[in-house]
C-alpha cells in the first residue's frame, strides 16, 4: 500500500483503480483487494461485485476441485 501512496502523491492529480487478486495472502485470498487513486491520494476499498472470487467468479474451477476431492 505504502508504493501505491507514493505514486498517487508523486503523480498529481492521478487518479484510478487498481485490482489485486493474491490468492496465497490469507487474509484476502477468496477477495480482491481495490486502491482507488483520486486527488494525489490512493485508499483501499472493499470489493462488492467480486466478492467472493469463490463461487463468484471461480465457480467452475471451485467445483471441479470440490468433485476431484469426492
Amino acid at each position: 500500500m505504502g508504493v501505491f501512496r507514493d505514486a498517487a502523491k508523486a503523480v498529481n492529480g492521478s487518479y484510478g483503480i487498481i485490482y489485486l487478486h493474491d490468492d496465497s495472502d490469507k487474509e484476502h485470498f477468496n477477495e480482491f483487494q481495490v486502491f482507488v487513486f483520486k486527488h494525489s491520494e490512493c485508499s483501499k476499498v472493499r470489493d462488492k461485485m467480486l466478492l467472493p472470487c469463490i463461487p463468484v467468479i471461480e465457480a467452475e474451477i471451485y467445483n471441479k476441485n470440490i468433485q476431484k476431492e469426492k
